[in-house]
């Protein structure tokens, strides 16, 4: 029998983190993106679409939470289906999220219709908090790894939880709504992994979309940039003067095998490259964000370009920006996949964050919280 729902519309849910409307589609593609939905009766079922239903190591991955009670993580498997997100609850008012925990860049994934379950949907509400932070990075932001069972190489985003991050973790002890922009192995110039994240900075999911995004929709007090780890591994395959140690080698490969027509190998003018490219996107950032405060920072798998980070920062020659050196990952934790921080690490890192910014921020009232 086919299911005949309520289509998703702006005034029956509340949405978070970067969405678009396409094709009769409510996508949330970016980690920590999702939606929230009020409703009367005993369970919920959504019409839920992906493009990566097949893979088994991209699949997109939600979490569910049901009355502030996280309740389970599940894939989607198909690339239009409807699945149970609630059931068997005692009749009554219920709130409902769906969170996307795994990175735009490998999955999208969509809501088209709502069922209750004896009901209907009520109106949705604010979120009720006034703090927002807007964090952009690679894989460390999207959690990259963070529960993986071995230190298996190869991705799945399985083991990729964007809600157990140092960003999802601190957002929630600063009381804060926050949006992401991260993707494993991207960078801010070059990458031997991925893209340049400026490039699709201004979309509402650049990776598969052309979409712009409206920044009006989401100022942040805050914009947190966590970016240069895979600008460093660039340098190391390039630089003649890079420190490539036995580790960095096996880890980076001993081959140049991602040579490209025109890159330099000379190590000074490729960091004075990276310089360049960072205080550009700062650039970007203060003008899509004019209003807030702009924390760079860099940690956890290396800090090889702070002093470029720190250089790019008084070129930018902006205001309201600072410098946060987030910990080594032998100073918090330990490592998950592919050498990516671990739950712990993540956990330590956040109170660190959170308790520099409550600081530079003035949001003092605020204690350690939990998952969203």
């Amino acid at each position: 029998m086919t299911k005949h729902g309520v289509p998703v519309t702006e005034q029956n849910v509340r949405f978070f983190g970067r969405t678009l409307f396409r094709g009769g589609v409510w996508y949330f593609d970016m980690t920590g993106a999702g939606f929230e939905v009020r409703f009367f009766g005993t369970g919920l079922s959504a019409r839920l679409v992906t493009d990566k239903a097949i893979s088994l190591s991209e699949r997109a991955f939600l979490t569910v939470f049901v009355d502030g009670e996280e309740k389970e993580h599940f894939p989607l498997k198909g690339k239009a289906r409807w699945y149970p997100l609630a059931s068997g609850l005692p009749e009554g008012e219920h709130t409902l999220r769906l969170i996307k925990r795994s990175e735009a860049r490998r999955s999208a994934a969509g809501v088209a219709e709502l069922l209750p379950e004896g009901g209907g949907l009520l109106p949705p509400v604010p979120s009720g908090r006034s703090r927002k932070i807007e964090f952009i990075g690679d894989s460390i932001t999207c959690g990259y790894g963070n529960t993986a069972s071995d230190l298996a190489i190869k991705f799945f985003s399985a083991e990729e939880d964007g809600l157990a991050t140092y960003a999802a973790l601190a957002a929630e002890a600063l009381e804060a709504d926050f949006h992401t922009v991260c993707a494993s192995g991207w960078a801010v110039r070059k990458s031997p992994y991925g893209g340049c994240l400026p490039e699709v900075y201004c979309k509402t999911d650049g990776f598969r979309f052309e979409e712009e995004w409206d920044f009006s929709r989401f100022q942040p007090d805050l914009v947190v940039i966590n970016l240069g780890t895979n600008d460093y591994a660039w340098y190391c395959y390039y630089a003649k003067n890079a420190d490539l140690t036995e580790k960095s080698v096996a880890r980076l490969g001993a081959e140049k095998k991602w040579l490209e027509e025109g890159e330099t190998d000379d190590g000074d003018a490729l960091l004075a490259a990276f310089r360049d490219a960072y205080a550009g996107f700062l650039a970007l950032v203060r003008q899509k964000n004019p209003d807030a405060w702009i924390l760079c920072t860099l940690g956890l798998m290396g800090c090889e370009l702070e002093p470029q980070i720190k250089e790019a920062i008084a070129k930018s020659r902006l205001k309201r920006v600072s410098y946060f050196r987030l910990p080594y990952l032998s100073e918090v934790g330990g490592p998950g996949g592919n050498g990516h921080p671990n739950l712990e690490a993540h956990r330590n890192a956040a109170e660190l964050l959170a308790a520099h910014l409550r600081l530079r921020m003035g949001w003092e009232n605020t204690s350690p919280g939990g998952r969203p």
